[in-house]
């Protein structure tokens, strides 16, 4: 019997929705957003053009769920939200080393992230929405580490804003551009160096980070 989501969706309609979107992501990876047109990713999910029109009003519209759907990939973990803040700056620092991989699987839009933004007002209303929930999910965990002793405060004039704002633009972009450069093997550790500068002997000895 085919399964159902708990939004009414059938499994098979849900599936379907989400081949083609990854045939639209693996082209993408190979020849670049620009020249991958509506056609191509029917042809890749083995489906008529007329088949996508009717999941996808067009390429803007593919694009726009394939970095929803990236953005979701890239959610906080309840334990960076409260509890005990040991266990969040653990969660913190999972969440960045994981990130990379997170990023990598949809490396054509992280490299092509800025103009795509700019270039469709709609992807970039998405977009900012994901970006502002996330950056209070980790001021409100950053604050709370600060707060416990595990992490260094800001120095003046920067606050915990720009701490965020920093290490996350450097945790969605960077992986592309360290791939570009030949340096695809530092991503991890270059994504969590941010929050290892700040660690306080505690917030080090909490994460057994040596000296």
């Amino acid at each position: 019997m085919t399964g159902t989501r708990r939004d009414g969706l059938p499994a098979t309609r849900t599936r379907r929705r989400e081949e083609i979107l990854d045939a639209a992501l693996a082209l993408f990876d190979e020849r670049g957003i620009g020249p991958v047109t509506t056609n191509h990713v029917a042809e890749r999910a083995g489906i008529s053009a007329g088949n996508l029109y009717y999941w996808f009003s067009g390429k803007p519209a593919i694009l726009r769920a394939l970095v929803e759907r990236w953005q979701a990939e890239s959610t906080f973990p309840v334990a960076l939200a409260g509890g005990d803040p040991v266990a969040m700056l653990r969660a913190l620092a999972h969440v960045l080393g994981e990130q990379a991989e997170v990023t990598g699987r949809y490396g054509a839009l992280a490299r092509e992230l800025v103009p795509l933004l700019r270039a469709d007002p709609d992807l970039a209303d998405v977009y900012r929405t994901s970006y502002e929930a996330r950056m209070a999910a980790l001021g409100t965990a950053v604050a709370v580490l600060v707060e416990n002793g595990l992490l260094r405060p800001a120095e003046p004039p920067l606050d915990i804003l720009d701490m965020v704002i920093g290490g996350w633009v450097l945790a969605e972009l960077g992986p592309g551009y360290l791939q570009a450069v030949g340096a695809a093997d530092r991503v991890r550790a270059v994504l969590v160096a941010p929050l290892l500068a700040q660690l306080t002997d505690r917030g080090r000895a909490a994460l057994e980070v040596r000296a």
